[in-house]
């Protein structure tokens, strides 16, 4: 009959607190997913430890600070003792199970390897869509923002795709969207994972980096159709004239008669029909780009200045909606901003959007003015004035609108 292996003697012999280290680093080597196997060395070692350890393997008494312990020779021993069959029933013994971390850390890495691939899947023909997923799969945004959960984190990529995959043109309020794509009307909110993987998705696709601050942010949203809210980030006007009747007739009206430039919301701009039919008086509109320029032309034109608009740096969702409506009722836009290319994109996209014809702004209006801040060159092409960006490129210098200031109040008086 088979002897059983005595555990408890077992036991016995490596709680010994001279032999407990051998226990420990068979353990470790374990969790590690390392075979038993080879030498274990123990520097330092005390003459205690070192008596044990000769007592153990039955050998002559040995000397030196260091200590090895030959992993094979001492399951032969315990083997033939009578105590083991391997080496890991004296971990189980006298310690119990030991989870293999490696392993486990392998399994983990394959799971989110999934999680990943599958993205990826769905990126499939849209390259910035690709470059967003790698972009988080190599500085483990992902796992962050998950709490490492693997559920957590395709939910999170399932709901960026529904925010992400509309159409941009159907414009829609961030709250809104969040409960349509999450049921949860906060989980676009700053700083919340869905709005910060959305982000980095609209960084990749458009450029536009929208977690560099509060502005940027309603850009990045606004690029993507999707409005932060429809109260904030108001359009600037100077004597618009509404449609009788219209629900901004009232208020652009007595903004008008005071002299005074007024702010639209997208929520006032959002009813149809404010300018049809288009009042005579609006059949040109002015379109600039910083509101000294409205500012200054309310002070010095008054009640004579055209119609103005301003669309204080890149056009916001109030603003692109504003001049879509004076579009539609038939006026035509005029549009002047720095040159620069911040500037120089703004006019592109007027161009490009709202058929506007620039204003102020060729390349004999740039080498006559006196640019002084420095303008790094930049691959941009102008595509409704390619000699301009050449000339930027030339010069090397920013010109605001504010120095050419003169000039362009020069000719809104001229305009009848």
């Amino acid at each position: 009959m088979e002897q059983m292996p005595d555990h408890e003697r077992l036991r016995t012999i490596f709680d010994q607190p001279t032999l407990r280290w051998i226990i420990d680093r068979l353990v470790a080597r374990m969790a590690a997913g390392r075979a038993l196997r080879g030498k274990l060395v123990r520097a330092n070692a005390d003459a205690s430890e070192r008596r044990a350890v000769d007592d153990l393997l039955g050998r002559k008494s040995t000397a030196g600070t260091q200590l090895t312990l030959d992993l094979d020779t001492l399951e032969n021993i315990l083997r033939t003792a009578g105590l083991i069959e391997t080496l890991e029933e004296v971990v189980l013994v006298c310690h119990g199970p030991v989870e293999n971390r490696r392993a486990e850390a392998e399994r983990h890495e394959a799971t989110w390897q999934v999680v990943l691939d599958e993205a990826r899947v769905r990126c499939e023909g849209q390259p910035a869509f690709l470059e967003w997923i790698n972009a988080m799969a190599r500085d483990g945004t992902l796992k962050r923002l998950s709490g490492g959960d693997f559920a957590v984190a395709d939910k999170l990529i399932e709901s960026a795709f529904k925010v992400l995959g509309r159409n941009p043109d159907e414009e829609v309020l961030l709250a809104n969207l969040s409960a349509h794509c999450a049921g949860d009307s906060h989980a676009l909110d700053r700083g919340q994972p869905l709005a910060t993987i959305c982000l980095r998705a609209i960084a990749a696709i458009y450029g536009i980096d929208g977690q560099r601050g509060v502005e940027a942010r309603r850009k990045a949203w606004a690029v993507a159709g999707v409005i932060v809210d429809d109260l904030s980030a108001p359009v600037l006007v100077f004597n618009l004239r509404a449609a009788a009747g219209s629900a901004l007739e009232q208020v652009l009206g007595l903004h008008r008669q005071q002299g005074h430039p007024a702010f639209l919301t997208y929520r006032q701009l959002q009813s149809g029909g404010n300018f049809e039919p288009l009042d005579p008086a609006m059949g040109i509109v002015f379109v600039c780009e910083n509101p000294s320029i409205v500012s200054t032309a309310a002070r010095e034109l008054g009640p004579s200045c055209p119609p103005l608009v301003c669309t204080n740096g890149q056009p916001t969702s109030s603003v692109r909606l504003l001049l879509s409506r004076l579009r539609q009722a038939g006026a035509q836009l005029r549009c002047h901003a720095d040159f620069d290319w911040a500037g120089l994109r703004i006019i592109d996209q007027l161009v490009r959007e709202y058929s506007a014809i620039p204003w102020c702004m060729n390349i004999e209006d740039y080498r006559n003015a006196a640019g002084t801040v420095s303008l790094d060159p930049q691959p941009f092409v102008s595509e409704w004035s390619p000699e301009l960006a050449d000339a930027l490129r030339t010069k090397g210098k920013a010109v605001f609108e504010e120095q050419v200031i003169q000039l362009l109040l020069t000719q809104l008086r001229r305009q009848p």
